[in-house]
């Protein structure tokens, strides 16, 4: 369960959240949706720890979310080694988890020996995907995750998310369209469709 209590979040002037509330109860997909510079990946940010709430908690499983990183995956942009080859990143990234080995869900990376910086948009999103995936996680947070997908990898990657989540949680923030139960975020506090 995620259970979001009172988080505050300003930036200057700027108020992204307001004491606001949220409890996911039950396993399964949620979309998060609100206008470009409403706090949506701040709040990812803040459920993994990178990014501190003015006030307010966050809690996976009962525990502080930001010391629960190995039951949370992100896919977020950043932390690749642009010389290093795709199979080099997600090694080093596994071996911070204590893995020898991984599996390559959502994708079969037939591109593991490019180096990272050769890689393409849509390559580089199969990347992040894959290392949030490693230490498979009960929560996956996602920004924008079909960013850069061509339309055979969107329905591949909807396919592989709808079998990924028997019994684990994901939210999604995605600008063009919602994924799953949605989730507003208006003034600050969130408004749930569920």
């Amino acid at each position: 369960m995620l259970d979001i209590r009172q988080v505050s979040k300003c930036f200057g002037e700027r108020r992204l959240f307001a004491g606001a509330d949220l409890q996911l109860l039950q396993p399964g997909l949620y979309g998060l949706e609100a206008p470009n510079g409403s706090g949506k990946t701040s709040l990812l940010r803040m459920i993994v720890g990178t990014l501190l709430a003015d006030a307010g908690e966050i809690f996976w499983q009962g525990k502080p979310s930001h010391l629960q990183k190995r039951q949370i995956g992100i896919v977020e942009d950043g932390g690749f080694y642009d010389r290093l080859t795709v199979r080099q990143n997600l090694e080093f990234f596994a071996s911070l988890y204590g893995l020898r080995s991984w599996r390559l869900d959502p994708f079969t990376l037939d591109f593991l020996d490019l180096p990272y910086e050769q890689c393409s948009l849509g390559m580089k999103q199969k990347v992040r995907i894959t290392r949030a995936l490693l230490h498979e996680p009960e929560l996956l947070l996602l920004d924008e995750p079909e960013n850069g997908l061509d339309q055979k990898s969107r329905r591949l990657f909807r396919a592989w998310l709808e079998d990924w989540l028997k019994g684990r949680y994901a939210l999604v923030v995605q600008h063009d369209h919602s994924f799953g139960k949605k989730i507003q975020i208006i003034e600050g506090r969130f408004q749930c469709s569920f």
